[in-house]
């Protein structure tokens, strides 16, 4: 992503593990990378930089990039929202299961699914992933963050959940949409 041997600005918004891998690449390629994130994420990612184990080099790199939670008055030249992606993929995975693996044509029946799947889907990643699995596995650890609590407590995982059971009841019928139009 050069120009002319001119380093571009550029902002990756979502720094997951596909936004992370991004910014990486665009460090490595000489860009100027600013990743907007939470005020803590970025006050650790200023700090330690931006650490990314590669299992299969078997090699840790650590990018300089500049962590900021607001964007306010900058300007960038490209900028990539990288958290989008995962969404249209559970989207068109949800319509295929419920729509032709399933075969429903009643809305109904539709939005029933639908609203099953992503509440199920919901409380497992809020209490089995990010409560028990990410703040009981050694595999989570970060190098350098060992003092940032980035697992949620349990009223974090409720408070969030519970938002997310509001979106989803007011989701499921676009799902359904979809899936009987199909």
């Amino acid at each position: 992503m050069k120009n002319n041997n001119k380093p571009q600005k550029v902002l990756v918004f979502g720094v997951g593990v596909i936004g992370a891998y991004l910014t990486h690449a665009l460090a490595e390629a000489g860009n100027e990378v600013t990743v907007l994130v939470r005020e803590d994420r970025a006050k650790m990612l200023n700090e330690n930089g931006l650490r990314i184990w590669h299992h299969l080099q078997k090699k840790e790199t650590v990018d300089k990039v500049e962590a900021v939670s607001s964007i306010e008055g900058r300007r960038f030249d490209a900028a990539f929202v990288v958290m989008i992606p995962f969404f249209l993929v559970m989207l068109a995975a949800l319509v295929l299961i419920i729509g032709v693996w399933n075969r429903v044509s009643d809305f109904k029946l539709a939005y029933l699914l639908s609203l099953l799947f992503l509440e199920v889907m919901n409380w497992y990643d809020g209490i089995v992933i990010d409560r028990l699995w990410v703040g009981h596995s050694r595999f989570w650890l970060l190098p350098g963050c060992e003092d940032i609590p980035y697992v949620q407590t349990w009223a974090q995982v409720l408070k969030k959940r519970t938002i997310l059971t509001l979106i989803w009841i007011v989701g499921a019928p676009l799902v359904a949409g979809i899936v009987v139009t199909l």
